[in-house]
């Protein structure tokens, strides 16, 4: 092998290892059996409707502590992977899944904790 050639293959590997380091950031928010539903709310810093949602999730976080929730950002780089994951078209979407990291609701827009809780609720997850 030419000097090129493992120059090359060497560039590509880097490349590789790279890419699937950078896909693998992030958190991770499946939740095992046993563990806490999970409430992804995929969001904008400049959406005048996720800054309302950020309110009625800080009184969630306080209210129900068994539902894990997570704020992403279409701003950050590392969150971009999610947008495209769930084919996010308008902020905020939020995400339900259950106690197996399944996903059992999608919403668009702004929604109070009561509607959250239902959802989670009519979804058949025990909030408390």
């Amino acid at each position: 092998m030419s000097r090129k050639n493992f120059s090359a293959l060497f560039f590509i590997s880097g490349v590789l290892i790279f890419a699937i380091a950078f896909l693998n950031l992030g958190f991770n928010f499946s939740a095992s059996a046993g563990e806490k539903p999970v409430l992804m709310i995929l969001s904008s810093k400049t959406c005048p409707a996720c800054k309302q949602l950020e309110k009625v999730i800080k009184q969630l976080n306080k209210n129900y502590p068994n539902i894990k929730t997570r704020v992403l950002y279409a701003e950050n780089p590392k969150n971009v992977k999610y947008f495209y994951e769930y084919d996010v078209e308008y902020v905020p979407t939020l995400i339900f899944k259950d106690l197996d990291g399944e996903v059992i609701a999608e919403e668009v827009g702004y929604m109070s904790q009561k509607q959250i809780i239902n959802k989670f609720k009519k979804s058949g997850v025990k909030v408390k």
